[in-house]
């Protein structure tokens, strides 16, 4: 009655042939190989240097020295240690950050989260529950020191920026950092 024919795994992964002595160069893969446009650096991972790139990356593993993604956004997940600069147009850190974060447009720190170092952002979000410890600049901050002195924001131009009062002050409570493994 049924025709039950025992499945066969298709596998369109390419063989890797071992090599014979010599230095193995790590491979870099990204997710937009498997369909995605984003860059993954995975909990396994320890990366010491500089990272400059266009596509979204999402960095789960250890990252030592500078981080460049101009207009890009990066993405720290919760295993994510990262000791570096990073210059981005969008942040979220889920993990820990030690080093100055620069985010032209956004960054966000998450209740898991933990920054230490100064910041730069247009627009910065702290959930309740982060860590974060440094100082914080913003594109009104630097507006309004070009005023007081009379000279133009860094960036700016010839705009102008109002400045609006704070309406809600959020307390931060202090977490220790996660340790890592």
């Amino acid at each position: 009655m049924w025709n039950i024919r025992p499945i066969q795994a298709v596998s369109n992964l390419p063989t890797v042939e071992p090599l014979a002595g010599g230095r193995v160069e790590p491979t870099v893969c990204t997710a937009a190989s498997a369909g995605s446009s984003q860059s993954s650096i995975g909990k396994g991972w320890v990366i010491k240097g500089e990272i400059t790139g266009s596509e979204p990356l999402f960095i789960d593993g250890c990252v030592e020295g500078t981080i460049n993604l101009p207009g890009g956004l990066v993405t720290l997940g919760r295993n994510g240690l990262v000791t570096a600069t990073i210059s981005a147009g969008d942040v979220v850190v889920s993990g820990a950050v030690f080093g100055n974060v620069t985010a032209s447009n956004r960054l966000e720190v998450r209740a898991e989260g933990a920054v230490t170092g100064n910041v730069t952002a247009s627009r910065l979000c702290i959930e309740e529950g982060a860590f974060f410890h440094g100082g914080v600049n913003t594109a009104s901050d630097e507006s309004k020191a070009a005023a007081m002195t009379g000279a133009p924001a860094h960036g700016m131009g010839t705009e102008k920026t109002h400045l609006v009062a704070p309406q809600k002050v959020v307390k931060l409570r202090a977490q220790p950092l996660p340790m890592s493994a």
